[in-house]
C-alpha cells in the first residue's frame, strides 16, 4: 500500500468516525425526544382518565337527574287526570244543581 493510499484510507476512516459520531449523537437526541414524548403521554393518559371518571360521574347522575324528571312528569299527568275528573265531576253536579234550583 502506497502512502498516499494509507493517507486517503486514514481521511476515510476519520470521516467514519465523525459520522459515527453525528449518528450516535442524534441518536441520543432522538432518545431524548422520545423519553420527553413518552412521559408527555402519559400525562396526557392520566389526564384522560381522570376525564373519563368524572365524565362517568356526571353521566351517572345526568340518569338520576332524568329518572327524576320522569318521574315528577308521571306525577303531574296523574295529578292533572285526577284534576280534569274532579273538574269534571263538578260541572255536572253544577249543572245537575242548575237544572233543579230554575
Amino acid at each position: 500500500m502506497t502512502e498516499n493510499q494509507e493517507e486517503e484510507l486514514f481521511l476515510i476512516l476519520g470521516k467514519l468516525v465523525n459520522g459515527v459520531s453525528e449518528i450516535q449523537f442524534d441518536i441520543r437526541e432522538i432518545k431524548g425526544t422520545l423519553d420527553e414524548h413518552s412521559g408527555i403521554l402519559g400525562e396526557h393518559s392520566n389526564i384522560l382518565g381522570e376525564h373519563s371518571t368524572i365524565l362517568a360521574e356526571h353521566s351517572l347522575k345526568f340518569d338520576r337527574l332524568e329518572s327524576k324528571i320522569d318521574s315528577v312528569a308521571f306525577q303531574v299527568m296523574e295529578n292533572d287526570k285526577r284534576v280534569t275528573a274532579r273538574i269534571e265531576a263538578i260541572e255536572s253536579a253544577v249543572e245537575d244543581l242548575g237544572g233543579k234550583v230554575q
